[in-house]
């Protein structure tokens, strides 16, 4: 055999890798419409998102390889579910694009990967809270499944969260209410007031609450904090 990796980092050749994977990505026909997997956020951040406002602060190759697992854990749990769920199902509507992970007869399967000590949180949580729910701990996934499933006129959603680091899996079946409906409709009536308007929306974070110090995490992950902080007059240190 004559290949050799001599001189060369398997780490900057990973890097290079996620980094190209992305450039691919980015040179795809956007669909003008809102990405369900954006609601729920900030306004402003989904405006930037579908108007494809460059970013500020694009993600980094840490964060790339943080995607990169998810889509290996999400490969791996499909792999061993029916052959018969379909994977990545185009949805879209009027003002809606997007994939669902995967679907069933009557329910919409998302996967959701995170770190061991999340994990520990939510479960300490849910020990000490008896109204603990996971549309209210993560809202914006509820938004997003459930989008999925009101435009397949699927009656369930299947949140799937993986822990990364020991394979350990929490999910929760969620039935498609009329509350739910009547949430979906209204985020995306108040998104499209401003789109049709040509309105920026204010900068209000939705996102991750800080228990400690109160307000919301949102913009410490968001890909346009700089930028949105510049105009807002703020200083940001990531």
């Amino acid at each position: 055999m004559s290949v050799t990796l001599e001189g060369k980092s398997i780490k900057m050749m990973l890097e290079q890798a996620l980094i190209n994977e992305r450039a691919e990505r980015s040179k795809r026909e956007r669909s003008g419409k809102w990405s369900p997997s954006s609601l729920g956020q900030c306004m402003r951040r989904q405006y930037w998102n579908r108007l494809g406002e460059p970013e500020s602060n694009p993600p980094d190759s840490r964060a790339l390889s943080i995607f990169k697992v998810g889509n290996l854990f999400e490969d791996f749990i499909f792999s061993i579910l029916p052959k018969e769920i379909e994977r990545q199902v185009k949805v879209q509507s009027e003002f809606i694009f997007g994939y669902a992970d995967g679907v069933t007869e009557d329910e919409v399967i998302e996967i959701k990967t995170q770190h061991s000590r999340k994990f520990w949180h939510v479960n300490k949580e849910k020990k000490t809270n008896e109204e603990w729910t996971i549309a209210e701990h993560n809202p914006e996934h509820i938004l997003q499944a459930g989008t999925y499933a009101v435009l397949l006129g699927k009656s369930y959603i299947r949140m799937i969260y993986v822990s990364k680091d020991d394979m350990c899996i929490d999910e929760y079946r969620v039935k498609v209410t009329p509350e739910l409906r009547d949430k979906i409709t209204t985020e995306v009536a108040n998104l499209e007031t401003y789109w049709v308007k040509k309105q920026l929306p204010p900068a209000v974070p939705r996102l991750y609450p800080d228990k400690k110090y109160g307000g919301f995490k949102e913009c410490t992950y968001c890909s346009w904090h700089d930028k949105c902080f510049k105009m807002e007059g703020k200083r940001y240190d990531r």
